[in-house]
């Protein structure tokens, strides 16, 4: 009976380590879905303004910003999120973590996110600068 609530604490601690991970992974679709609508929001401005134009390629400033601005909130969401998260694992102790469970993967999948999301944001930049030199 006495381990009893060694146990508790033991499933607890994966509990919360658990649910931290599934808050970085919902962060990490939330990053996602926000940065494809800011890619979607500025080449559909690019393709509206194309059409209207007869073939010039144009695209309006206004587009421009705003799926920048998407694409840079959900770099930022990503990046936090990571900071987050490692503040929830550097608060549990090393044996509350299961052995063979690696905290790294979700940890990593997010910082890839903020990498494809600044390059991405980059090239559409590159991209908007030539069209409009």
């Amino acid at each position: 009976m006495n381990d009893q609530p060694d146990q508790r604490n033991y499933f607890a601690a994966e509990r919360t380590l658990l649910a931290a991970e599934r808050t970085l992974l919902a962060w990490n679709r939330t990053a996602i879905s926000l940065m494809g609508f800011g890619f979607a929001i500025e080449r559909t401005g690019m393709f509206f303004l194309k059409q209207i134009a007869g073939g010039q390629t144009m695209q309006s400033e206004l587009s421009f910003w705003i799926g920048i601005t998407f694409l840079l909130v959900g770099m930022i969401s990503a990046f936090v999120s990571v900071f987050q998260y490692k503040s929830i694992i550097a608060s549990m102790e090393t044996e509350q973590i299961p052995k063979g469970y690696s905290v790294r993967y979700s940890f990593l999948a997010n910082w890839f996110i903020v990498f494809l999301g600044l390059a991405l944001t980059f090239l559409l930049c590159i991209n908007f600068v030539r069209m409009h030199t």
